[in-house]
């Protein structure tokens, strides 16, 4: 990443972050009262344990394909330098873009947690959302 695009970046979360509060919802669950319920409730871990291994293969796979991407980049980054007789000073890492994945794995298990507690609650079983003010609140 360049320093320039490193700096904007920098600025634009500071200016996102002064803009207002930020908040976080976290859930509580409270179980099915019945013996089926509880039992549905369980399927349900299951599918959302089924469904971050799911999340997990996906995100192998877009590092391994950022992996090609970035060392393709390079390739041709190389090929161009000395076609120019200058020096080669960057690596593959340098055209790797490490936040592409991170995107498609948040949001993958964003997903799921959604699934699960909307499995969870066609149980039976109680979703309680709390959200609370994590940053730039009002005191």
């Amino acid at each position: 990443m360049s320093i320039s695009r490193f700096l904007l970046s920098l600025f634009s979360f500071f200016i996102i972050s002064a803009c207002g509060p930020i908040y976080e919802t976290s859930y509580e669950l409270r179980p099915p009262l019945s013996t089926e319920g509880r039992f549905c409730a369980n399927q349900c871990t299951q599918n959302q344990q089924f469904c971050r291994q799911n999340c997990n293969s996906q995100v192998q796979m877009c590092e391994y394909n950022e992996r090609l991407r970035a060392q393709n980049e390079y390739y041709a980054y190389a090929e161009e330098q000395r076609a120019k007789g200058q020096k080669i000073v960057k690596t593959p890492d340098s055209f790797y873009n490490s936040f592409q994945c991170s995107n498609v794995k948040n949001s993958c298990q964003d997903q799921c947690d959604d699934l699960y507690r909307s499995c969870f609650a066609g149980c039976g079983g109680k979703v309680i959302p709390h959200t609370t003010c994590v940053a730039n609140c009002d005191q």
